[in-house]
């Protein structure tokens, strides 16, 4: 058979349409059967079962693909799987199948590498992997998780969801490794599984910041939590209503809390650090300044073992309130320090009925409710001033906006002998008595007063058989007694003279029956009683003002005296009267009615004709009288 080139063939696209093949033996032309290639000696087109290897020389390709995009190829050196386009799949379609690698055991042999475990959904590496610098290892649908090593540092990156490392072993840790400083390694801290705790070896610090500013460590025998950087140290607690808990030894080998960051009781304005019943608060290196709540008596404590308790606030025009239960289900204010006061003084204040309360049984107090009071229920009221010469002063508004002493203890004036205490009131300071202030005591400046307004006014002494005294100027520097109102005499005794004005009487007796006065012009002894003007005396003198010359002298058991310019004119004697000088009748009386008109025994009247004398009572007798 002539050469024909296949190109001059008739095409055709169905196998059974072919009767012969040609080929070519090397010498000759040669026609084949489909059918003998059918026989199993060749490979049809259609495909087949192959019986016998496939030897593919070096560097000849076993393509794939109708535009032979994928081929495997030995290089004499490498073998080759290649793909030109799309993905290149390696896949075990075998139940449970898997896929193993397997190369050199470097002791002439093979050994497995790497599975790919079907049955598990795994793949197991039976050797070391490994990347060449900066090439990763990428995982997840999205290549979220990412390892590689880029020559100098090495990665763990994930970019989504969780990074969760597992240790399913029983008891068995997870255990982080880094250089030790002198060319080996250290174990920094583990996952310990027997525990379910992340250990840190003695003395391995658990750091953070860039500049290592926050440590945590344990030394084998301390534990400490530092903070060396400049910023500051935040302990936080995110979840709502949950606490932030500090627990330590109990005494007992157990564990107490000791207190708390309260989150449940945080009200977005207030939060809350609680101590538990007991759990003292101390500070000093003793311990002497202690704060805590006994739960044996429900009682709270601030208390200090040595020096001074200072309780300071140094805020600008800021206040230190002490409040406590007000007795309704709320708190008052009770008093507090006012560093708003103003001016320079510092200024502790009691509201409205806050009372300041002394005693056991609060017997003594102070209050303020609108009115001030300062009140005392049991013992005695003892107000001290123990400075040396210095006074007690108690004062009050001065009616012109400002303050003015009303009185004051004067303590310069005691001098433990003659004085004891001096109660000074300052000019025109008024003591008052009474309800309507009716009785007051006062010095002007000039002059002092004792006033009364209403009813009477009483001076009393009680002491028996004691006096009254009233002292003034003895016009010699001194004073002397002027009145003493004597309790044990029952008298008033008069040491200097008393002095009545023009019209003022002395009045004597119940009704006032006896005045004694002078009008201006007279002095009158005036007796408007019902009894007797008695004057009782052993001998009796009535003299002139100049005490030159009788008037009137009487003796006990002798004569009664009557003197006119000294001269003795008329006397008693014991058988009657005798008379110096005439007897001057010149004044006329009226007449006895009748013989036994009323009359007085001894009674004389004298008329222009007779002279009647009553010879008894209520009998009278006359004589006529006639010129010559």
């Amino acid at each position: 058979m002539a050469n024909i080139k296949f190109s001059a063939f008739t095409q055709k696209v169905v196998h059974t349409d072919v009767d012969f093949l040609v080929g070519y033996t090397g010498a000759d032309n040669v026609r084949i059967s489909p059918s003998v290639i059918g026989a199993g000696i060749y490979l049809p087109l259609s495909g087949g079962t192959m019986i016998g290897d496939v030897v593919f020389n070096d560097n000849v390709k076993a393509r794939f693909g109708t535009g032979l995009d994928a081929y495997i190829q030995h290089t004499a050196t490498n073998t080759e799987i290649i793909n030109a386009t799309g993905n290149l799949n390696i896949k075990s379609t075998a139940t449970d199948g898997d896929i193993t690698f397997y190369a050199d055991d470097g002791g002439g042999g093979t050994t497995t590498y790497l599975t790919i475990d079907g049955g598990d959904e795994r793949v197991n590496f039976a050797k070391n992997a490994g990347f060449a610098d900066s090439v990763q290892i990428l995982m997840g649908d999205g290549l979220d998780l990412r390892i590689k090593h880029d020559a100098t540092d090495s990665y763990i990156q994930n970019f989504t969801g969780n990074l969760e490392i597992t240790n399913n072993a029983n008891d068995k840790d997870i255990i982080f490794r880094c250089d030790d400083g002198s060319g080996g390694l250290e174990t920094y801290f583990f996952l310990d599984g027997s525990t379910g705790n992340t250990k840190f070896p003695d003395s391995k610090k658990l750091v953070f910041g860039d500049g290592s500013d926050l440590r945590i460590l344990h030394d084998s025998s301390d534990s400490f939590i530092n903070s060396d950087g400049a910023g500051d140290l935040y302990i936080q607690q995110f979840n709502d209503d949950k606490d932030i808990i500090f627990k330590s030894d109990d005494g007992s080998g157990g564990l107490a809390t000791y207190f708390y960051l309260d989150g449940s009781l945080a009200d977005g304005t207030y939060n809350y650090t609680r101590w538990n019943d007991g759990g003292v608060i101390t500070f000093g290196g003793d311990q002497d300044l202690r704060i805590w709540h006994d739960p044996s008596n429900s009682s709270s404590y601030i208390r200090n073992y040595t020096n001074d308790l200072y309780i300071e606030n140094t805020a600008d025009d800021s206040d230190i309130l002490f409040r406590c239960d007000d007795g309704s289900g709320g708190v008052a204010t009770y008093f507090y320090l006012d560093g708003d006061a103003g001016g320079t003084d510092p200024v502790t204040r009691f509201p409205d009925n806050s009372y300041l309360k002394f005693g056991d049984a609060q017997d003594f107090s102070f209050v303020h409710t609108g009115t001030s009071y300062i009140q005392n229920f049991t013992g005695d009221l003892q107000i001290q001033n123990n400075a040396d010469d210095k006074d007690i002063l108690f004062r009050g508004d001065d009616g012109s906006g400002g303050l003015e002493t009303y009185f004051y203890m004067d303590g310069s004036l005691v001098n433990g002998t003659s004085v004891k205490g001096a109660t000074r009131f300052p000019d025109a300071s008024k003591i008052y008595m009474g309800s309507g202030g009716d009785l007051e005591i006062f010095h002007n400046g000039s002059q002092a007063y004792i006033e009364n307004y209403t009813s009477t006014m009483n001076i009393t002494q009680h002491a028996n058989d004691s006096y009254i005294l009233f002292k003034c100027d003895d016009g010699a520097g001194g004073v002397t007694t002027y009145l003493t109102i004597e309790g044990s005499d029952e008298q008033v005794q008069f040491s200097k003279d008393a002095k009545f004005s023009d019209d003022v009487k002395l009045l004597i007796g119940n009704s006032s029956d006896l005045q004694i006065y002078h009008d201006g012009t007279h002095s009158r002894i005036v007796d408007s009683g019902a009894g007797n003007l008695t004057l009782n005396a052993t001998d009796f003198a009535l003299n002139n003002s100049g005490d030159t010359k009788n008037m009137i002298t009487a003796y006990d058991g002798g004569t009664v005296n009557l003197y006119y310019d000294a001269s003795q004119k008329f006397r008693t004697i014991s058988v009657g009267v005798e008379v110096t000088g005439q007897i001057n009748l010149a004044a006329l009386n009226t007449a006895p009615a009748s013989a036994s008109a009323a009359g007085t025994l001894g009674e004389i009247r004298v008329t222009a004709d007779y002279i009647y004398v009553c010879t008894a009572t209520n009998t009278w007798k006359r004589s006529a009288l006639s010129t010559w």
